[in-house]
């Protein structure tokens, strides 16, 4: 299946190879496996008749099983006519299906307003396809709002341009091929997703009879990894991952220049991206995330290449600039030895011719020696005695 781009998208050499050797058939593969993913469809309503819009589900009904899935309406399940005047959430048995399509001109024929506040609907299954000018719009309208908000699954169509312009078919070929992504996703990411392991095989041929409701709710699953699909279901959201996960590191203005189209032009993929967690900004630079590299290598895609890292070359050594240099350093570092060396005879010679006059003289130390003063005794004349002779 080819890619649907914008018109005004358009690739650069670069960004164009990488397309045709690698997104596209890696692409392909993962749409071929998804198609090859079927569901189990049950049709209800309009709950009033006529012959046209009878011809009409038989149309919706035979679209859905060439695309692969088992479609039939509720009546065949054996609802009795008194069930007609019930609630639709009340009667239906969803977990005879995958989805429950419901086109009714009514909300209040699918349920009370405390059905689809409560999220009862999405316990059914049900994907909503309401006249746009329902009489009871603006009683369900912050209920619808909620709905939709958390399961993608309300959408409106006008039954006078139906016949011609085949509107409703084609949203609800486009919605269950949303839910059917959701499965494929499912059954990849099964112990990621916290989910018990089928027993699939991707591209397996299966008679429609054999297809079993698959064992999970799908708009549950959908609510809760709603980022990861809705950039699974854009192939432009889808690409730019894939290409900044080639390129390893990008600009946003380079990446928009790779493919020719605007900065402002790619908001919606890059906030979807980041959302996701699969896309980081940084300094001004945009690179996939862990998740995101993961999330390609699940889908087949080639592992990014190593960031290569460029080393400066060392400087071109200009030798003759060098020799010059060195034999200057040289005379300089010989004329300083030189001058050195005669310092040291100049000295010596001096000491030679004036010995006293460089050598310094040592003045000994001299010790003080205490001499003893006599003592001096006075001796009164009384008793001297006479010397005789």
């Amino acid at each position: 299946m080819p890619v649907r781009f914008p018109k005004t998208l358009r690739l650069d050499p670069r960004a164009q190879k990488f397309y045709t050797q690698i997104f596209s058939p890696v692409y392909d593969s993962v749409i071929n496996a998804v198609s090859r993913t079927p569901l189990v469809v049950m049709l209800w309503g309009p709950r009033h008749r006529s012959r046209e819009w009878s011809q009409r589900r038989q149309e919706i009904r035979t679209e859905l099983e060439r695309l692969g899935h088992t479609a039939f309406f509720s009546e065949q399940l054996g609802v009795p006519v008194t069930a007609a005047s019930r609630k639709g959430v009340e009667f239906l048995q969803s977990e005879a299906a995958d989805l429950i399509v419901v086109v009714q001109s009514l909300y209040g024929v699918v349920g009370g307003v405390n059905h689809f506040v409560e999220f009862r609907l999405a316990d059914a299954k049900m994907l909503l396809f309401i006249d746009h000018a329902a009489a009871d719009h603006n009683l369900y309208a912050r209920a619808l709002a909620e709905l939709q908000a958390r399961y993608n699954n309300v959408d409106t169509f006008d039954p006078q341009e139906e016949p011609s312009r085949n509107t409703l078919l084609k949203k609800i070929a486009a919605k269950v091929s949303l839910m059917q992504m959701v499965k494929y996703r499912a059954l990849q990411s099964a112990s990621r997703w916290g989910l018990r392991s089928e027993d699939y095989t991707f591209g397996a041929a299966r008679p429609q009879g054999n297809v079993q409701p698959f064992r999970y709710n799908l708009l549950e699953l959908y609510r809760e990894h709603r980022n990861e699909i809705d950039v699974l279901n854009d192939p432009v959201a889808l690409f730019v991952l894939a290409l900044v996960n080639h390129l390893n590191r990008t600009t946003l203005a380079e990446l928009a220049g790779e493919i020719a189209f605007p900065p402002a032009g790619l908001s919606p993929q890059i906030e979807a991206l980041e959302r996701a967690e699969m896309l980081i900004k940084a300094g001004g630079m945009i690179e996939t995330t862990g998740f995101g590299e993961h999330f390609l290598n699940s889908l087949g895609f080639p592992a990014s290449p190593p960031a290569s890292i460029v080393v400066a070359p060392p400087p071109l050594i200009k030798w003759d600039r060098v020799s010059a240099m060195a034999t200057g350093a040289g005379i300089a570092l010989a004329t300083i030895v030189l001058l050195f060396l005669a310092a040291l005879y100049g000295a010596s010679i001096t000491q030679k011719q004036a010995p006293l006059e460089l050598t310094p003289v040592t003045t000994a130390t001299v010790t003080k020696s205490l001499t003893p003063t006599p003592a001096r005794f006075s001796v009164p004349i009384a008793t001297m005695t006479p010397l005789r002779r």
